[in-house]
């Protein structure tokens, strides 16, 4: 008697000598001695060299320090130093200047990351009276940011302190 038995863990087309072991394996299923004949059976298919895939390049991870001074974690001893004990080695560590910095320091103006200067803030304040508020009212008032420049009802201009402009 002979069973056939298929298998949809061969996807590739057999050659000649699997499907022979093939065959061969599916009659001792069926007779019920696959016990014995599984130690020199050897199932194989149609491809004989493994595919070669181009390499893609290993990243490697960089970490760069503004200071010398030890980071979160980098003090042995320390609990967050036993937190980041299983954490991976960076491949090189640099050391660079912090250029915002220094930008402040020259007195250059601020300019945002696309590189146009930060528009001011200027408001005009209105003649006559505002009215009462409710308390929600000022409590919202209290988180807006103070304007660069206030042009009062006469004309006259204040500028902020904050902003540091003359």
């Amino acid at each position: 008697m002979l069973r056939t038995v298929t298998s949809k863990a061969i996807r590739a087309p057999l050659s000649l000598a699997s499907r022979a072991t093939f065959t061969t394996t599916a009659r001792a299923m069926a007779d019920g001695d696959l016990a014995e004949s599984s130690d020199d059976d050897h199932f194989s298919d149609a491809q004989s060299a493994p595919e070669t895939s181009p390499k893609s390049p290993i990243p490697k991870t960089r970490v760069e320090k503004v200071d010398d001074e030890p980071s979160y974690g980098e003090v042995p001893g320390t609990e967050a130093y036993r937190k980041r004990e299983e954490d991976a080695e960076p491949d090189e560590i640099a050391l660079v200047e912090d250029k915002k910095l220094e930008a402040l320091d020259d007195g250059a103006p601020t300019t945002s990351p696309g590189g146009q200067p930060i528009p001011l803030t200027v408001v005009e304040e209105s003649s006559g009276t505002t009215g009462e508020h409710s308390e929600e009212f000022l409590e919202k008032r209290k988180a807006d940011a103070d304007a660069d420049v206030v042009v009062k009802p006469d004309g006259q201009a204040e500028e902020s302190k904050s902003t540091g402009m003359k």
